[in-house]
């Protein structure tokens, strides 16, 4: 089951709720993974939550690799 059509669970423990339409929950603005039905839920988790959240670095923090031209004077490219 893909992403787009899969429902959730609230992250919280005591509470049961499953999403009626797909991506209708929230997600930890942390971790980006973590889905909670509401915000009293998310706040209720974050004792036991903030022990495995780790943030996800930003696309524009990855590394990149540096394309150099290719030298046409007959030096070794760096």
């Amino acid at each position: 089951m893909d992403e787009e059509s899969a429902y959730y669970e609230c992250h919280y423990a005591p509470c049961a709720r499953i999403e009626r339409e797909p991506r209708q929950f929230s997600i930890c603005g942390r971790c980006q993974e973590t889905r909670y039905c509401g915000t009293q839920c998310q706040q209720r988790d974050w004792p036991y939550h903030k022990k495995y959240c780790r943030e996800r670095p930003h696309r524009e923090c990855a590394p990149q690799q540096l394309m150099l031209p290719h030298r046409t004077d007959g030096a070794p490219d760096r």
